[in-house]
C-alpha cells in the first residue's frame, strides 16, 4: 500500500482556495471545538477528582556514619531503607551499619529532612539475615551493594560477589501488613529482569521473499525491505523493477545480498517495527513504520528493548517514545545497559510510570507517561527511590565519590498506593459515578482526536483514522452524549462527516502532489546536470560561455514557473534558485574576465561569415530555414552576452567600452545578415508557395467534391462541411499572412458553403417528399382499413387481420421507414391510427353482434328488422338519356346534371380510357406513342435505336414502355405484344417514306 502525505496549512507549497482546503480549514475548526470540549471536560474532572501532575515538594539529605557511595534507596513499610558501599579501609569485618542504614522523612514547618531509624529491631537484625550477611563478606571481602528493589512483595538486596555483575548473591524479605520477614539467600530468580518486549518478533525467511532486478522481502504485504546495492532500503510497493523507496541508509558491506542480513518484524498497532542486522555488522538497526503517515524513522533503541503504551498509543523504549502519527523523541543521558526494570500504573489511570535500570552504574530512568496529554515528560534520573503510600516519591542522587552527605528530592506523584486511593470516599456527582479511569480514556481519546484533525501534515490513513475514531468514540463512551459530559456527540458527528469529505477530495489532492514531485525531480534532474559540467575556468571560446549563462537564465525561468505549481516543495526550489544564481554569477565573472581578450568576439565574426555565405548560397527556403534559426540563436546569444555586460562590474572602463563596441559590431553584421536572408527568403518562397497554394487548393476542391458525392443524407453534408471549413482553415493558417491569397481563400470558402448547403437542402427537400409519399400511402392504407375490417364477423378473425394481414405489415413498415427518415412525429401518429382504428373495429364488432342478424343484413330494435345496406357511399357521373346525372351508389338517388360545356362533350361520354376511342384501339395507341417518343428523343429512346433492336427486343423494350403508364389500361402481354407487332410494320414504312412522312 502507498501513503501519500499532503502538508496542511502553512506548509511549503501549499495554496489556500479549493475545495480540499476548505474542508480542511473547516476540520481543523471542528478539531479545535472538541479540544475545547476535551479541556472543559478535563476541568471538570480536575475538580471532581484532582490533578495528576509530577511536581518537585523540596530536598532533604541522608547522612550516614562514614563516608559512602550511595548505591539504592527503598521504602519497607514507614521508613526507607538506604543501601551503600564503604570504603573498608582497615576495617577487618563489614558490619550491616556499613552497607545499610533506616531512615525516616518528615516534613515540618514546609521544609522536608531525613531523621535516622535505629537498626536495633528492625528487620535488619534478623538472626538469619546477620549470619547470611556475615557469612557472604566473610568468603567474599570484596563484595558490593548492587541493587535494592520491592518486587512481588518481596524485598530484595542484591550483592556482587565476583567479577561479573551475573554474579550476585540476593537477600530477600517477605513484605506483609506486620512489617518484613527474612526468608534466605537465594533469591536470584525473584530479580530476574523483565522480558524486553511485550510482543513477539518474527524473523523473515524465504517465504516472504519477492524475486526480481531488486528482490526484497514481503513484511505483512505493507513493507518491503532489502540491502543489497550497497543500502537498506524500504518500499512501499511490491515492485522489483526500482531499488528506490520511501527510505534509504548505506550499509557497510556493499556487495552483500538479501539472503545475508537478517531481518525481523513486528506489528504494534498502528506500527510495523523493523529489526535488521546487515551482512558482517555487529549492531541490529532499528526502523519504526507509521502506517499513518507513511514514514520510516531510525530508533536502534527500539532492538534492545521496547513495550507498548497503553490503549495501543504507541511504544516506549530506553531513551525515548513514538506515537502512531509521526510523534517521536528521544532523551539524552540513557546509557545502552539500561533496560525496563518495573511498570507501575496510577490508580487513576491517568499515568504510567516506565523505569528503565543500568546494572552497571545503578542509574534509574523515570518515564511517566500522561494519557490524557498522550506525552512523556522529561526523564528523572536517579539511583534509588522510596515511594510513600501517599504519592510521595523520595529519589536518591549518588556522587562519584564517598561522602556522608547524600541529597534527596522529595517529588509529588500520582502513583498513590492502592490502599492510599481507596480511603477516598465515592463520589455522587455523574462525573463521580462514572468514575476517574473511564473519564481519563475518555478525555484522552478526546484530546487525540482534536490533535488529528488538526495536525498540519496528514496522509489518506490519517484521515481514514480520523472518521473512525469519531465515529467509534459515542459507542466506546455512551456519556459523552450527556450534558453533564459536554454532549459532544453532535460534533464527533460533524468531525465524521468532514473527515470523510476530506477523504473524498485527498485523492485529488495526492495526484497533484505526485505531479508537483514528478516536476521537482525533472526539474531537480536539469538543475544537476547542468551545474555538473559547469566548467568555466577551462572553457576556450566564447559561445561556451554565451550558451552557459543562456541554459542558465532558462533554468531560472523554469524554476520561477515551477514555483507556482501547487503543493511542491518551496523550500526545495528556492535551494535550486539559489544554486543557478549562484553558478550563473560564477560563469558571469568568468565571462567578464575572457571578454578583456580582444580575440574573444572573434569567433561570433566566423560564425556570422558562416551563415552569410550560407544564406548567400541557398537556392530554397528549406536551406534558408538552417541559416535563419542559427541567425536566432545567434541573437540569444548576444543578447544575454549584452545583458551580461550591463550587469558585470566595472573595473576597466576602456575595455568595458571596447568590449560593448565589439557587441555593438556583432549586432550591426547579425542584423545585415539577417536582413538579407529574410529578403531572399520572401523571395524564394513566393514562388514556391503559389505552387504549394495552388496545390492546396486542387486538393481541397477533390475534397470537397468527394465530400458532396458521398452525401446521401442532410446530416452526411453538415459533417462533409464541418470537414471541408476545417481544411480551409488551415489553408488560411498557412497563407492567411500573405494578402494575394486571401481572395481566393475567401472566394473557396464561399463556394464550399453554397454547394454544400444546396446539395443539404436537395437532401432535406428529398427525405421531406420521401416522407410525405410514405405518410400518403399510409394514409391510404389506414383509410381503408375499417371498411375491412367492418367485413370481419369474429373477434379472433379481427385480431389475426390486424396482426397478419400484408397491408397492416405494410403499414408497419412504412412506420419504420418515417422513423429511419427522421420524421418521428408522423410515425408515431400513424402508430396512434392504426391502434385507434383496431380499438374501434373491436368496439363496432361488439356492437354489431348485439344489433345485427342474418349475416349483418339486418338490424335488430326489438322486435323490429331492418335491412342494411353495407355499399360504400360514393358520388359517381352517368350518363341518364340526353343528359349526365350525379347519382349516389347503392341508392336510387339521380340528380340531372344540365351543363352546356358538358353536353357538348357527348361524343365522350363512353369513353372510359384516353387511350382507346371506337375508331382507335389501345395497341395502335400505345405503338405511337413509342414512335413519338423515338422521334422525340424522350426518355431514352430514338428511331436509329429503335431500327437497332431484334423484335424480341423490340417487345421487350414496348412492354417496358407501356409498364409506366398503368393508368391507360394497357394490359401486359396484349396492348404491348400487338404495339410490338405494329412497330415491326410501321419501321419498314417510315424508312420507305423518307420524306413523304408528316413531321
Amino acid at each position: 500500500m502507498t501513503q501519500e502525505s499532503t502538508p496542511g496549512a502553512g506548509a511549503p507549497g501549499t495554496e489556500t482556495g479549493g475545495s480540499f482546503e476548505v474542508l480542511r480549514r473547516r476540520l481543523d475548526a471542528l478539531g479545535a471545538q472538541v479540544r475545547v470540549a476535551a479541556e472543559g471536560l478535563n476541568a471538570a474532572r480536575v475538580a471532581e477528582y484532582g490533578d495528576s501532575r509530577l511536581s518537585l515538594l523540596g530536598r532533604a539529605h541522608i547522612r550516614t556514619a562514614q563516608a559512602s557511595v550511595g548505591r539504592d534507596l527503598v521504602q519497607v513499610g514507614d521508613v526507607m531503607l538506604f543501601g551503600f558501599n564503604v570504603t573498608h579501609g582497615l576495617k577487618a569485618r563489614t558490619e550491616l551499619a556499613d552497607v545499610f542504614a533506616l531512615y525516616r522523612l518528615t516534613h515540618e514547618g514546609g521544609a522536608f529532612d531525613v531523621q535516622p531509624a535505629a537498626l536495633e529491631g528492625s528487620f535488619l537484625t534478623d538472626p538469619a539475615f546477620v549470619r547470611d550477611f556475615e557469612e557472604l563478606y566473610a568468603y567474599y571481602r570484596h563484595a558490593r551493594l548492587l541493587q535494592l528493589e520491592i518486587r512481588a512483595g518481596r524485598l530484595l538486596a542484591s550483592f556482587q560477589i565476583g567479577e561479573r555483575l551475573t554474579d550476585r548473591r540476593v537477600f530477600r524479605w517477605d513484605l506483609t501488613g506486620e512489617g518484613a520477614r527474612y526468608l534466605d539467600a537465594r533469591g536470584e530468580r525473584d530479580l530476574s529482569p523483565l522480558p524486553p518486549f511485550d510482543f513477539e518478533w518474527t524473523r523473515a525467511g524465504r517465504d516472504q521473499e519477492v524475486s526480481g532486478r531488486f528482490p526484497h522481502l514481503n513484511i505483512l504485504d505493507t513493507l518491503f525491505v532489502e540491502t543489497a546495492g550497497g543500502t537498506l532500503t524500504v518500499k512501499v510497493e511490491n515492485n522489483t523493477e526500482t531499488g528506490e523507496g520511501i527510505y534509504s541508509e548505506p550499509v557497510e558491506e556493499r556487495t552483500q545480498g538479501l539472503d545475508d542480513a537478517t531481518f525481523e518484524f513486528a506489528r504494534v498497532g498502528r506500527l510495523i517495527l523493523l529489526r535488521v542486522l546487515p551482512y558482517r555488522e555487529k549492531t541490529w538497526r532499528g526502523l519504526i513504520f507509521d502506517t499513518l503517515t507513511g514514514r520510516v524513522t531510525r530508533e536502534d533503541a527500539v532492538t534492545r528493548g521496547c513495550v507498548q503504551l497503553p490503549e495501543e498509543h504507541g511504544i516506549v523504549f530506553p531513551g525515548g517514545y513514538y506515537l502512531p502519527g509521526g510523534e517521536h523523541r528521544a532523551f539524552e543521558g540513557f546509557t545502552p545497559g539500561m533496560a525496563l526494570d518495573r511498570v507501575v500504573r496510577s490508580p487513576n489511570g491517568e499515568d504510567v510510570l516506565f523505569v528503565f535500570y543500568d546494572q552497571d552504574s545503578g542509574r534509574s530512568a523515570f518515564l511517566v507517561y500522561n494519557l490524557i496529554r498522550r506525552e512523556v515528560q522529561t526523564p528523572i534520573s536517579a539511583h534509588g527511590d522510596a515511594a510513600l503510600p501517599d504519592g510521595r516519591m523520595v529519589l536518591f542522587q549518588a556522587e562519584a565519590e564517598p561522602t556522608q552527605v547524600h541529597a534527596v528530592q522529595v517529588w509529588q506523584t500520582p502513583f498513590t498506593s492502592d490502599v492510599f486511593a481507596a480511603q477516598r470516599p465515592p463520589g455522587t456527582s455523574f462525573l463521580g459515578r462514572l468514575g476517574n479511569a473511564e473519564l481519563v480514556r475518555g478525555v484522552s481519546n478526546l484530546f487525540a482526536l482534536a490533535r488529528a484533525a488538526q495536525t498540519p501534515e496528514v496522509t489518506a490513513a490519517q484521515y481514514a483514522a480520523l472518521a473512525e475514531q469519531a465515529r467509534r468514540l459515542p459507542d466506546t463512551h455512551h456519556w459523552l452524549d450527556d450534558e453533564h459530559a459536554g454532549g459532544a456527540r453532535t460534533l464527533l458527528r460533524d468531525v465524521t462527516a468532514a473527515a470523510e469529505a476530506v477523504l473524498d477530495e485527498f485523492e485529488k489532492v495526492q495526484a497533484l502532489r505526485a505531479q508537483a514531485a514528478q516536476t521537482l525531480a525533472d526539474v531537480q534532474g536539469a538543475v544537476r546536470r547542468r551545474l555538473t559540467t559547469l566548467n568555466p575556468e577551462g572553457w576556450r571560446t566564447l559561445p561556451e560561455f554565451v550558451t552557459a549563462l543562456a541554459e542558465l537564465t532558462a533554468l531560472r525561468a523554469r524554476l520561477l514557473t515551477v514555483r507556482d505549481t501547487r503543493y511542491i516543495d518551496l523550500g526545495a526550489v528556492d535551494a535550486l534558485l539559489a544554486d543557478v544564481q549562484a553558478a550563473h554569477a560564477r560563469v558571469g565573472g568568468a565571462t567578464g574576465s575572457y571578454l578583456a581578450d580582444p580575440a574573444a568576439l572573434a569567433p561570433f565574426h566566423a560564425q556570422l561569415d558562416t551563415l552569410n555565405t550560407q544564406v548567400e548560397a541557398a537556392g530554397t527556403t528549406r536551406e534558408l530555414a538552417a541559416a535563419l534559426e542559427a541567425l536566432g540563436t545567434l541573437a540569444t546569444e548576444l543578447d544575454v552576452l549584452s545583458d551580461l555586460l550591463g550587469s558585470l562590474p566595472a573595473e576597466d572602463p576602456v575595455q568595458r567600452t571596447q568590449v560593448v563596441e565589439g557587441v555593438s559590431v556583432l549586432y550591426g553584421r547579425l542584423n545585415g545578415v539577417r536582413a538579407r536572408a529574410e529578403g531572399q527568403r520572401r523571395s524564394l518562397g513566393s514562388g514556391e508557395l503559389t505552387a504549394r497554394f495552388a496545390a492546396q487548393l486542387a486538393l481541397l476542391a477533390q475534397t470537397v467534391t468527394g465530400a458532396l458525392g458521398t452525401a446521401d443524407t442532410p446530416e452526411k453534408a453538415e459533417e462533409g462541411l464541418s470537414r471541408a471549413l476545417l481544411a480551409l482553415e488551415e489553408l488560411e493558417g498557412q497563407f492567411g499572412e500573405y494578402e494575394a491569397f486571401l481572395p481566393d481563400i475567401l472566394a473557396r470558402r464561399e463556394e464550399t458553403v453554397e454547394a454544400f448547403e444546396s446539395r443539404r437542402q436537395a437532401l432535406l427537400d428529398e427525405r421531406q417528399r420521401r416522407a410525405q409519399g410514405v405518410a400518403d400511402a399510409a394514409d391510404r392504407i389506414l383509410a381503408g382499413l375499417p371498411a375491412r375490417a367492418a367485413r370481419l364477423t369474429d373477434q379472433d378473425a379481427l385480431n389475426g387481420f390486424f396482426a397478419g394481414d400484408a397491408l397492416v405489415l405494410k403499414l408497419r413498415d412504412l412506420t419504420l421507414k418515417l422513423t429511419e427518415l427522421g420524421d418521428s412525429v408522423r410515425a408515431g401518429d400513424i402508430e396512434a391510427r392504426l391502434k385507434a382504428a383496431r380499438d374501434q373495429a373491436l368496439r363496432t364488432l361488439r356492437d354489431r353482434a348485439d344489433l345485427e342478424g342474418d349475416g349483418g343484413a339486418l338490424i335488430r330494435l326489438g322486435r323490429h328488422r331492418f335491412s342494411v345496406n353495407t355499399q360504400t357511399l360514393d358520388l359517381t357521373l352517368l350518363p341518364r338519356g340526353d343528359h349526365l346525372a350525379l347519382h349516389l351508389t347503392g341508392t336510387q338517388f339521380m340528380e340531372p346534371l344540365r351543363d352546356p360545356a358538358l353536353d357538348a362533350g357527348r361524343a365522350f361520354w363512353d369513353v372510359t380510357l384516353e387511350s382507346e376511342s371506337p375508331e382507335l384501339s389501345r395497341a395502335e395507341f400505345l405503338a405511337g406513342e413509342v414512335l413519338a417518343a423515338a422521334r422525340a428523343g424522350q426518355e431514352g429512346l430514338t428511331l436509329d435505336a429503335l431500327r437497332g433492336l431484334t423484335p424480341d427486343a423490340r417487345a421487350g423494350l414496348v412492354a417496358t414502355f407501356a409498364a409506366a403508364r398503368y393508368r391507360q389500361g394497357f394490359q401486359r402481354g396484349v396492348h404491348d405484344h400487338d404495339a410490338a407487332l405494329i412497330l415491326n410494320a410501321l419501321l419498314p414504312l417510315l424508312d420507305a417514306a423518307g420524306p413523304l412522312v408528316a413531321p
